[in-house]
């Protein structure tokens, strides 16, 4: 669950934000469903209303989570910050990469200014709209051709290197 992926990350004391945490659904992403969808826009609709609320960060399996990022993005492109992540490795492997995609999804959510939809994998911040997935091995199966990732997370920082596409 994943009160238990964040209870693994370091650090997270010394965020200088409070994180709340909640379980929408619990599932293999390659078998969402239209009900689990729906009760996800539902809910991040109420957290983009919510004034307490300052950004939202979704863990995801990597099956389904370019059609994720596509329908959150054609619902708020330029809301709060809605940040997914995944992994490509097992949560118990000994080199899992879970861990480091979520703590970087978590600090990208936190930077100052920052709207709409993105996501975040080993390192590189894609747009919620334009990327796919490519591959299905290796810790980067996403892609964005033509225009690649938007950024990246570099040592606990987000670096913007391009500015998003106009929607």
């Amino acid at each position: 669950g994943v009160g238990q992926l964040l209870s693994a990350l370091p650090g997270l004391a010394s965020m200088p934000f409070a994180l709340e945490s909640e379980q929408v659904a619990q599932v293999d992403s390659k078998d969402m469903t239209e009900v689990i969808w729906q009760r996800l826009l539902q809910r991040v609709a109420q957290l983009q209303h919510d004034p307490g609320v300052q950004a939202i960060v979704i863990t995801h399996g990597t099956d389904t989570l370019e059609e994720t990022g596509f329908l959150l993005h054609a619902c708020w492109p330029q809301g709060k910050p809605v940040v997914l992540t995944c992994a490509m490795r097992a949560a118990d492997a000994p080199d899992a990469d879970g861990p480091g995609n979520l703590r970087d999804a978590i600090l990208m959510a936190g930077t100052p200014g920052l709207t709409g939809v993105r996501m975040v994998c080993n390192g590189q911040v894609f747009e919620g709209h334009v990327f796919q997935k490519v591959r299905t091995d290796g810790l980067q199966p996403f892609g964005a051709d033509p225009i690649g990732a938007m950024g990246a997370c570099h040592e606990g920082r987000y670096v913007q290197h391009s500015e998003p596409e106009k929607t």
